[in-house]
This record gives C-alpha cells, sequence and structure tokens, in this order.
C-alpha cells in the first residue's frame, strides 16, 4: 500500500519517468561511485579477500543464477 501500486496511475510519480534514462551513463557511474565507496574487504579464517591469481569464482545457493533477484525484484 504505501507503494502506491493500488494509486491511480496519475498519482504514481514514478511512472512518469521516461525509459530513456533508465541505465543512463549517469546512472551507471553513480551506481559505480557507490559500490566503489561502500567496498569492503572482508577476512574469513584466511579466504577473504581473495588472492588476485583467482581467475574464476562458483556461486552456489537458490538464487545463484536467478539474475532476477540478484537485480532487485522489489
Amino acid at each position: 500500500m504505501r507503494l502506491g501500486e493500488f494509486d491511480p496511475i496519475e498519482n504514481q510519480p514514478l511512472l512518469s519517468i521516461p525509459t530513456s534514462v533508465i541505465n543512463s551513463n549517469e546512472h551507471q557511474n553513480l551506481a559505480l561511485q557507490v559500490a566503489e565507496e561502500g567496498m569492503v574487504l572482508l577476512k574469513n579464517n584466511g579466504v577473504l579477500p581473495l588472492n588476485s591469481d583467482i581467475k574464476s569464482i562458483g556461486v552456489i545457493g537458490p538464487n545463484a543464477d536467478n539474475g532476477v533477484t540478484m537485480q532487485g525484484n522489489y
């Protein structure tokens, strides 16, 4: 209810954002900046952070290959 999904379309301001701004260079740069500034190196019994010579990583779990969930399915 708080998201306004049941409100009339004319009362939903997010629907007025044009698709041309989605994934724009400005937004990509902002996302990169936020990711870089929010990075934290973890330490976990000598496993993390990973060595730079590792070429690939296996991701396991129920959402390991679920792109919709990884991109934020809300």
